[in-house]
This record gives structure tokens, sequence and C-alpha cells, in this order.
């Protein structure tokens, strides 16, 4: 279930950083409580880019987010909620310009995006209209009493809706304080935390690809403005094997810039990982993801009702990237066309590539028939 509030404590998921061990609560409360007592109100940190007449870098407006939080996030949550309780106890009143610090973060984050709804686990966002999963993953970690020690920690990973990872942005900041000291340090590792995060946010090249090839509206390539097939057709296409020492990120990149580029063919209805994984029981998601033969690709397109099957991978040959792809008619289990490039081992090159490998793709399977 999902929805705009915080998710259950107990939902867990594959996608989870690993937990970490914790300090007794008791040092942390020390330090909330003391923070409470003497913490002097300052304004909430705005965006940089407020009033210069200017839009922010590297925004994803075009892109819908589903939110999740790691474990490491919600052990911290309860741990916060544990220590201000606590403060109560001892008649101090929670500062809300600390209480309420965590939920800015988020919400600082979410207005990069055109829209964020929370959710337990990345899975349940198969059934959402997004574009992006983020699992938020923040952790404290704090060493001594009179004589502190702390790192604050802010992570997210971006993944698409069928679980591949696109990104993982992290930035920490680390403080030495006393404990009267602990309100003006943990503030000013917490604001170091937020600036260099979102400095990495916006300067990741990574979304902003992803973000250029999901832009509703965006002119297409010139190679696939025009490209359409002749006789309508249902295609199954799965994500690129990464072979030869490439990172399966940059297949996943690619392959969701192609369904991008695919989806703007005329009369070609794709289907997804997300949609053969919501189809196909778990033994069956195994095998598409290993299809690399005509056979292989007839049997599981014709099963999902697919006129065609699409399948490739990325390579390293030599100081050069090699990649292939290969569309299979399902009906007479035989290739329809195939396409391979050849290109210098940097990943702008390789992405390049795609629009013209669509259409000659395109252009195969009309001139095929």
């Amino acid at each position: 279930m999902h929805s705009q509030l915080e998710p259950s404590a107990s939902a867990t998921s594959t996608f989870w950083p690993s937990s970490r061990r914790w300090l007794p609560a008791g040092v942390f409360a020390t330090l909330f409580i003391t923070a409470a007592c003497t913490l002097i109100h300052t304004p909430a940190r705005r965006d940089p880019f407020v009033g210069l007449g200017r839009p922010a870098p590297s925004s994803f407006k075009t892109l819908k987010v589903a939110l999740a939080f790691s474990e490491n996030t919600k052990q911290l949550l309860e741990l916060l909620r544990k220590n201000q309780a606590i403060a109560v106890e001892h008649g101090v009143t929670p500062d809300p310009e600390a209480a309420g610090s965590f939920e800015r973060s988020v919400e600082r984050f979410g207005s990069h995006f055109a829209s964020v709804t929370r959710i337990d686990e990345p899975a349940q966002a198969r059934g959402l209209d997004v574009d992006l999963v983020v699992v938020w993953d923040s952790f404290v970690t704090m060493t001594g009493v009179l004589s502190q020690k702390i790192e604050i920690e802010q992570g997210a990973i971006f993944l698409a809706v069928d679980g591949t990872q696109i990104e993982h942005l992290r930035a920490s900041a680390k403080r030495e304080m006393s404990l009267s000291e602990s309100k003006t340090a943990s503030l000013d590792a917490q604001r170091e935390v937020e600036a260099r995060f979102e400095d990495a946010l916006r300067g990741s090249a990574k979304l902003i690809t992803f973000a250029e090839g999901r832009a509703p509206g965006a002119a297409p390539p010139a190679a696939v403005a025009s490209a359409a097939l002749r006789v309508p057709s249902r295609m199954v296409v799965v994500p690129l094997r990464a072979a030869g020492g490439v990172r399966s990120e940059v297949c996943g990149l690619l392959t969701n810039y192609m369904l991008s580029l695919l989806d703007r063919v005329g009369g070609l209805q794709t289907v997804g990982q997300a949609d053969v994984d919501a189809m196909l029981g778990l033994e069956k998601q195994k095998d598409i993801l290993g299809c690399t033969s005509t056979a292989c690709a007839a049997e599981i397109g014709g099963a999902l009702g697919a006129d065609l099957f699409l399948y490739g991978e990325v390579g390293k040959v030599g100081s050069s990237y090699a990649i292939n792809m290969t569309i299979v008619r399902t009906a007479t289990s035989s290739v329809g066309t195939r396409v391979s490039r050849m290109t210098p081992q940097d990943e702008d090159s390789l992405r390049a590539e795609i629009p013209a490998m669509v259409a000659e793709l395109v252009n195969g399977l009309n001139d095929s028939r």
C-alpha cells in the first residue's frame, strides 16, 4: 500500500542497503536534549538559486518519483522519535527547527521533481504512474560522550521501475565536538551534507540523461523522428546484457533510452521489463533475462502475445565498445533484423549510436516483410 504518509516501519526489500550497528540510544538522547535546550533558531535553508531570476540547473521537473525509506532511514526516524519523547519527559519542548529537519530535507529533494509519492517498498511502484523509484538512505554515527564525533550520511539510490539501478548518490560530513558544542556542530554537519547532496543531484549526468529520454514532448533525434512500422506490431524489449567488463548500470541506462525512442516509433507497442515481470512468474523472469537465441525469443515472445522480441548486449573489444541488437519474429522463429556498432570506449559515444540503431532496426523490419 502506498500513501503520502510515512511508510510502515516493518517494510523490507532486497533493494535496501544493509543495516548498520547502532550506538546506545542514551548517547543520542543526551545530544538531542542538550540541543533542544540551547538551539538558536535559524532560518530554513533556501535554494541558492532563489531570487536570481533564473531556474535552478539540472532540475528534473519531467520526472515523477516514488520514494521509499531504507532500513537505515527508518531506524534513524525511530531513534529521533524516541529522543524527542525523552526530551518531553524531562520537561523540554522539542525545538521545531530540529524536529522538522528530516522532513525539510525530503521536501527539498522532492522540489526537484514533478511529484513524489511515498511507498513502503520499490515493488509497489509498478502499479503507479511514476518514472523513478528512489530509496532514501540516511544514517548518523556518533562516538564518545563528553567529547564526541559525529558523522552524518545522506544517500539516494535511483531505480527504474523495473528495478534497474540508474544512479547512487551519497554525501557525508564529520564533526568533532564537546557536548556544549553539539547544537552548532551537528547543524553545521547537516547543512554541509545537504549542500553536497544537492550538488551531486543537480550534476548527475546519469539522471540528466534519463530525464532527457523520458521528457514528454521532447523533440526526438532526427534519426527516429519519422520512423514507423508498415505493419503495426507488439514487441518485447528485454534489458541489454552487459558483457566483457561493461557495467550493468550502463546497459540499464541504454535500455531505458532505447525504450524511450522505440515508444516514438509509429505502429509499435513496446513491452518493457516491468510489464514482463507483471505477466510472468519468477522462473520465467529469469529465463527472459538470459534469452539470447531465436528459439527462446520466439517462445517467450509468443507466450506474451508479442509479434517481435528484441534482445542485445554491450561488450568491450580492445579499446572499443561493441553493441549488438537482434529482433526475432515470434510467429516464424526467425530473425527479422539485427544491427551492430563499434564505438570509442566512452559512454557518450555509445549512447549517441542508439537513435541510428533504432532507426536501422525499424527500416530492417520494414524491408524484411
